[in-house]
Protein backbone atom coordinates (compact mmCIF):
# COMPACT_ATOMS: atom_id res chain seq x y z
CA UNK A 1 0.00 0.00 0.00
CA UNK A 2 1.56 3.52 -1.32
CA UNK A 3 -0.10 6.67 -0.04
CA UNK A 4 -1.66 7.90 -2.86
CA UNK A 5 -0.60 10.99 -5.00
CA UNK A 6 -3.49 13.18 -4.32
CA UNK A 7 -4.38 16.45 -2.04
CA UNK A 8 -3.27 14.51 0.96
CA UNK A 9 -0.22 14.79 2.88
CA UNK A 10 2.65 12.16 1.73
CA UNK A 11 2.58 9.65 4.79
CA UNK A 12 5.98 8.76 6.23
CA UNK A 13 7.70 5.99 4.95
CA UNK A 14 7.16 2.77 7.57
CA UNK A 15 10.88 1.48 8.57
CA UNK A 16 12.30 -1.48 6.71
CA UNK A 17 14.67 -4.38 8.25
CA UNK A 18 18.45 -3.60 8.43
CA UNK A 19 21.57 -4.93 9.39
CA UNK A 20 20.87 -7.34 12.39
CA UNK A 21 17.16 -7.63 12.51
CA UNK A 22 17.10 -8.65 8.43
CA UNK A 23 19.26 -11.77 9.59
CA UNK A 24 16.99 -12.62 12.36
CA UNK A 25 13.60 -12.09 10.14
CA UNK A 26 15.94 -14.90 7.54
CA UNK A 27 16.32 -16.69 10.50
CA UNK A 28 12.71 -16.84 11.60
CA UNK A 29 11.97 -17.66 8.02
CA UNK A 30 13.80 -20.21 7.22
CA UNK A 31 13.25 -21.82 11.04
CA UNK A 32 9.70 -21.68 10.46
CA UNK A 33 9.79 -23.03 6.62
CA UNK A 34 7.06 -20.22 6.12
CA UNK A 35 6.97 -16.12 5.14
CA UNK A 36 4.78 -16.25 8.56
CA UNK A 37 7.75 -16.79 10.53
CA UNK A 38 9.27 -13.91 8.69
CA UNK A 39 6.03 -11.21 9.29
CA UNK A 40 6.10 -12.30 12.49
CA UNK A 41 9.61 -11.75 13.32
CA UNK A 42 9.50 -8.25 11.25
CA UNK A 43 6.63 -7.04 13.45
CA UNK A 44 8.46 -8.01 16.52
CA UNK A 45 11.72 -6.25 15.23
CA UNK A 46 9.40 -2.89 13.86
CA UNK A 47 6.32 -1.97 15.28
CA UNK A 48 2.57 -2.38 14.03
CA UNK A 49 3.80 -0.78 10.71
CA UNK A 50 6.55 -1.23 8.07
CA UNK A 51 7.36 -2.27 4.81
CA UNK A 52 8.77 -5.04 2.51
CA UNK A 53 10.83 -4.47 0.19
CA UNK A 54 9.57 -7.06 -2.44
CA UNK A 55 10.42 -6.36 -6.81
CA UNK A 56 8.10 -3.97 -8.43
CA UNK A 57 6.04 -2.65 -5.18
CA UNK A 58 6.03 -0.88 -1.89
CA UNK A 59 4.01 -3.28 0.16
CA UNK A 60 3.04 -1.98 3.72
CA UNK A 61 2.24 -4.63 6.40
CA UNK A 62 -0.38 -3.12 9.49
CA UNK A 63 -1.13 -5.36 12.58
CA UNK A 64 -3.98 -4.18 15.09
CA UNK A 65 -6.88 -2.85 15.07
CA UNK A 66 -6.34 0.44 16.22
CA UNK A 67 -3.99 1.47 12.60
CA UNK A 68 -5.69 -1.49 10.58
CA UNK A 69 -8.66 1.23 11.24
CA UNK A 70 -7.19 4.06 10.08
CA UNK A 71 -6.23 2.38 6.79
CA UNK A 72 -9.59 0.37 5.82
CA UNK A 73 -11.35 3.09 7.30
CA UNK A 74 -10.95 6.66 8.70
CA UNK A 75 -7.81 7.42 6.46
CA UNK A 76 -8.48 4.90 3.73
CA UNK A 77 -8.41 7.68 1.02
CA UNK A 78 -4.55 8.17 1.85
CA UNK A 79 -3.17 5.00 0.24
CA UNK A 80 -3.90 2.89 -2.80
CA UNK A 81 -4.40 -0.22 -2.83
CA UNK A 82 -2.19 -1.02 -6.08
CA UNK A 83 -0.58 0.96 -9.05
CA UNK A 84 -0.47 0.54 -12.78
CA UNK A 85 2.30 -1.27 -12.97
CA UNK A 86 1.06 -4.25 -10.48
CA UNK A 87 0.69 -7.62 -12.14
CA UNK A 88 -2.54 -8.21 -10.71
CA UNK A 89 -3.98 -4.92 -10.99
CA UNK A 90 -3.18 -5.89 -15.27
CA UNK A 91 -4.90 -9.16 -15.01
CA UNK A 92 -7.86 -7.81 -13.25
CA UNK A 93 -7.97 -4.41 -14.71
CA UNK A 94 -10.65 -2.39 -13.33
CA UNK A 95 -12.41 -4.78 -10.48
CA UNK A 96 -13.65 -3.82 -6.80
CA UNK A 97 -9.94 -6.02 -5.72
CA UNK A 98 -7.68 -3.06 -7.39
CA UNK A 99 -9.42 -0.28 -7.37
CA UNK A 100 -9.55 2.31 -5.02
CA UNK A 101 -11.76 5.33 -3.53
CA UNK A 102 -15.64 6.06 -5.20
CA UNK A 103 -15.08 3.68 -8.18
CA UNK A 104 -14.25 1.09 -5.33
CA UNK A 105 -17.14 1.88 -2.92
CA UNK A 106 -19.70 1.64 -6.52
CA UNK A 107 -18.14 -1.93 -7.13
CA UNK A 108 -18.78 -2.93 -3.64
CA UNK A 109 -21.87 -1.78 -3.21
CA UNK A 110 -22.79 -3.78 -6.65
CA UNK A 111 -21.29 -6.85 -4.97
CA UNK A 112 -22.62 -6.16 -1.47
CA UNK A 113 -26.58 -8.05 -1.74
CA UNK A 114 -24.63 -11.81 -3.03
CA UNK A 115 -22.42 -10.87 0.39
CA UNK A 116 -25.10 -11.11 2.77
CA UNK A 117 -24.14 -13.83 5.48
CA UNK A 118 -27.08 -15.25 5.34
CA UNK A 119 -26.53 -16.82 1.75
CA UNK A 120 -24.01 -18.64 2.71
CA UNK A 121 -25.54 -21.51 4.29
CA UNK A 122 -26.51 -22.35 1.39
CA UNK A 123 -23.54 -21.80 -0.98
CA UNK A 124 -21.32 -23.16 1.35
CA UNK A 125 -22.00 -27.04 0.81
CA UNK A 126 -22.55 -26.97 -3.38
CA UNK A 127 -18.87 -25.48 -3.54
CA UNK A 128 -17.72 -27.72 -1.35
CA UNK A 129 -18.81 -30.58 -3.48
CA UNK A 130 -17.31 -29.49 -6.83
CA UNK A 131 -14.09 -28.18 -4.87
CA UNK A 132 -11.93 -31.35 -3.96
CA UNK A 133 -8.32 -30.12 -2.65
Amino acid sequence: MAPATSSVARLPDPPTPSGQAGLRILRSWRERGSILGALEAMHAELGDVFRLSLPGTRAVMVAGPEIARQVLVSRRESFQWRNATDPVTHLLRRGVLVTDGSEHDQLRAILEPSLQRRLFPAIRPSSWRRWTP
